[in-house]
């Protein structure tokens, strides 16, 4: 089994036959999220350069190669456990648990051509054309099935087999970036804790009903935000986050952050009205007298939805 290191003595029960089939279909089920999401994506039309990918998207693909270095050592090493774990833990850590999650409302609801959406099918498109390969030696019939699905793949190589492993591109080895998102993660484990003791008080019920109000208190905090501000409702997965000014004080109640970031942070409950598409909390819900349940950029999709079936 890949999933035991062979210098030791190998134990085989079902217990530990049932965790090799839990783990592959956490595998097999990423792949087919990937898949499914890739359906309407050209690699040469709707690939984003990187310069252009949100700093979520840069992310993912920072840890994406980091995989690669570890993977490509272990089978130089022919440490064959250390593929599998390392594989396993970013399909479902990294990707399904954190990226995929965050990223769900855009490829649901977002426009199809959408920049938004386009950023995050890039990245989907690489972690499916890296994964595939650097598990070929070890699943070999499950990976040569997707690479039948995967878009272009054929074309570059009749089978999974064939194609070469994936290379470390080195420009998305960022060490800032790394840095950056090592705080971010930090406060995301923050804002979830004062998220679940806003949900044990009863002020809100799942994550997408709430306000997240952060109070910097310092000028270095409140600058490292204003880079992700735009990102952080995603990231959090809530519907609305404000970022306040360093010189306005936390109201009563607000829970200190307790991960290195000085801030405060408030959770209430959105004030707005919920997207009966995205079923996010929006200002803009009720703004469209032909759509008066959805918010503006729902609105914006159906309405272009509407057009193309009107001139098809």
């Amino acid at each position: 089994m890949t999933s035991a290191d062979y210098r030791n003595d190998m134990a085989v029960s079902d217990k530990i036959m049932g965790q090799m089939s839990d783990a592959y279909r956490k595998i097999r089920n990423t792949f087919r999220f990937l898949l499914g999401n890739l359906y309407d994506f050209d690699p040469d039309m709707d690939s984003l350069p990187y310069e252009e990918l949100t700093l979520l998207d840069r992310w993912i693909l920072f840890r994406l190669h980091q995989l690669i270095q570890r993977v490509t050592r272990a089978y130089e090493e022919s440490e064959f456990h250390v593929v599998y774990h390392a594989i396993s833990t970013f399909c479902v850590v990294d990707l399904s648990s954190f990226y995929l999650d965050i990223t769900k409302d855009t490829l649901y609801c977002g426009a199809a051509d959408g920049r938004e959406r386009r950023s995050i099918q890039t990245v989907l498109f690489e972690a499916a054309s890296v994964l595939v390969r650097l598990l070929a030696p070890v699943l070999s019939f499950t990976t040569e099935e997707i690479w039948g699905y995967l878009p272009q793949a054929k074309e570059k190589a009749i089978s999974v087999h064939l194609a070469p492993l994936p290379q470390v591109n080195r420009d998305f080895l960022d060490p800032d970036l790394e840095k950056l998102w090592e705080g971010i993660l930090k406060l995301r484990e923050d804002v979830a804790r004062v998220l679940e003791a806003a949900r044990q008080k009863k002020i809100i019920g799942p994550a997408t009903e709430a306000k997240v109000s952060l109070y910097p208190e310092d000028e270095a905090t409140f600058q490292f935000l204003q880079q992700v501000e735009g990102e952080l409702a995603a990231i959090f997965i809530v519907s609305r986050v404000k970022l306040h000014e360093v010189w306005e004080a936390a109201p009563e109640g607000a829970l200190k952050a307790e991960n290195g970031l000085p801030l405060q942070i408030v959770v209430e409950q959105a004030s707005d009205k919920k997207c009966a598409r995205c079923w996010l909390y929006k200002e803009s819900v009720g703004s469209f007298a032909e759509h008066p349940d959805i918010c503006e950029r729902c609105h914006d999709v159906v309405k272009q939805c509407e057009t193309d079936e009107t001139s098809s």
